[in-house]
């Protein structure tokens, strides 16, 4: 790089000049320390953060209906006139049918409606996963509060529910990379799941 003064190509017959008009050249950037496949997954996310309550965050999520799957992030519960948690059955007001899955701004707590508990297999008898909790009911039944190694941020690929929203998002995502200068990141949570889906990406 150098001025109009300093340039001197005359001997470069291969060299190429570019008028940057003032502007700023620099390298692409890598990103050594992301979540990739969690930053996919909310990429098309309702943001939550300015509800106040339970009715808010229903008002909000009613604008995902005809996607595949909603997904809202950043609701903080004890900031609702309610003054509790979300359950399954806020959720379920909006649809029983597409999978419903809302996350808090600390990513440590969820609550999914009924259909996505289906998609999980999550039932009465199922047991806490080491590190997670399964919110239930009274009665026993799980109330779609999920907790750390219970959220199916967990194991995000294995769940059909949100793989096929996540390869749409994902090339989403990538345009928005390059449009920045970010041509290299990493993923902290990969495993052989994520490895192939990436490499499932690449191929198409």
């Amino acid at each position: 790089m150098a001025n109009k003064d300093e340039l001197d190509i005359s001997n470069q017959s291969f060299s190429k000049v570019h008028n940057l008009q003032e502007n700023y050249l620099l390298p692409s950037f890598t990103d050594a320390h992301m979540h990739l496949s969690l930053y996919t997954l909310l990429y098309s996310a309702i943001n939550l953060r300015d509800c106040q309550s339970i009715k808010a965050v229903q008002k909000k999520l009613k604008k995902g209906i005809g996607r595949e799957l909603i997904v809202g992030w950043g609701f903080d519960h004890e900031q609702f006139q309610e003054g509790r948690m979300p359950t399954r059955k806020d959720l379920d007001t909006i649809s029983s049918e597409i999978p419903i899955f809302i996350l808090r701004f600390d990513e440590h707590i969820g609550v999914v409606n009924s259909e996505v508990l289906r998609c999980l297999e999550i039932n009465q008898n199922t047991i806490d996963p080491e590190g997670g909790k399964i919110g239930r009911f009274s009665n026993g039944q799980p109330s779609g509060i999920l907790v750390d190694k219970a959220l199916p941020t967990e194991d995000i690929l294995n769940n059909s529910w949100i793989k096929s929203s996540m390869q749409k998002n994902l090339l989403k995502v990538q345009e928005e990379f390059f449009h920045k200068g970010l041509t290299t990141v990493s993923d902290m949570g990969i495993n052989f799941d994520t490895l192939g889906f990436y490499r499932d990406m690449e191929e198409k």
